[in-house]
Formats: structure tokens, sequence, C-alpha cells
């Protein structure tokens, strides 16, 4: 018997001329989100339509994205440094800060305690409040910084570069950050 896919591609031409930076799936609200360029396009992929894009008034190249839908934020950032907060229901930019020197390599938003943890290449991994407030800073120290963090529940996260990767229960990293003489 042969294989046969019981899937179609979903034709869409996808937004524009453009260049897709990345693509980020959010499973719960069905949507996939395509960071094209200085913009977001945002698609329904059970209900096959295609959302309002989000244009970001910056000059980076969106690099990553973070969607939570239960509290209708998006949360980008972009290769020059900037995390964009942006509003999903009215589709508008709610703040902007610098977080990084270099690019913005992951933004991951942790809704229980309304912060953001953000990555860059140059190794720094920092947590930010809803405001922008940087609440704490920590040099993870490799040859080329850090690439990836993933959430592992509301307690861990993994970070990857790449030639490595570690986990980390944040509680450690707050000791480790208290520990140094800095406080939170």
């Amino acid at each position: 018997m042969a294989w046969r896919s019981c899937t179609r591609p979903i034709a869409w031409a996808l937004c524009c001329v453009c260049t897709i930076s990345g693509l980020v799936t959010e499973r719960q609200a069905s949507t996939f989100y395509a960071l094209c360029n200085c913009g977001i396009k945002s698609f329904d992929f059970v209900g096959k339509k295609k959302y309002r894009a989000l244009r970001s008034p910056g000059q980076g190249t969106l690099r990553c994205v973070s969607p939570d839908r239960l509290q209708t934020y998006l949360c980008t950032g972009d290769m020059i440094g900037f995390v964009q907060v942006w509003s999903w229901d009215t589709r508008s930019l709610l703040q902007e800060f610098r977080a990084h020197a270099r690019s913005v390599s992951t933004v991951v938003m942790r809704p229980s305690i309304h912060t953001l943890l953000t990555s860059s290449p140059d190794g720094w991994v920092k947590e930010w409040s809803c405001s922008g407030d940087l609440l704490l800073k920590l040099f993870l120290d490799g040859p080329w910084g850090v690439r990836n963090l993933w959430p592992l529940g509301k307690h861990s996260i993994m970070c990857h570069s790449p030639s490595s990767f570690s986990i980390w229960r944040l509680q450690n990293l707050y000791r480790l950050f208290n520990g140094m003489g800095y406080s939170s």
C-alpha cells in the first residue's frame, strides 16, 4: 500500500515580497506567526484565515516572537537589540525598549509572574518587568552566546548555545544573582 498524505498544503502567498526570518506556532490558539522583515504575519491554520499584520516602527529585522494568547500579548525581539510588546486584540505596539547591545535571540514571556526573559548572542540573559525595567541579568560565558531559551514549566529554562545546552532552575538563577551582591 502506498503512503498517501492526509494533509494538503494551505496555499498562502505569504504576505508580500519579504524575507521570512522566523516561524513560530501557538498550538492552543491554532495560530502560526511568520516574521517578515519588520512585520508579523499571523495565520489561523485550522480556520485557514490570515489576520491583519502587525508592523514594527523600528529599523531592526524581527528575529523572534513569543505569543501569549490568554493575556492577549505578543512580544518580539529584533536584530538591533529592541524588544516590542504588542496587543493582539488591537494589533498595536504597546511598548518598545532596548534590551541588548546586539540582537535579541529569544524572548520568553512569563505571564504567571509578569516578566519577560530575553537572550542575546553576546551571552546575556536578562529578565524584565512588563514595563521594561531590568530586574536581573546573567552573563553566560561561551564562544557564541545564547541562541535560544525554552521554558520548561514555570520554574526552569533551557539555554541553548551553538555548542552546548544547560537547564537552569530559575530559583537558582536568583540565588546566584543575589549571592554575587546584586539585588533583584
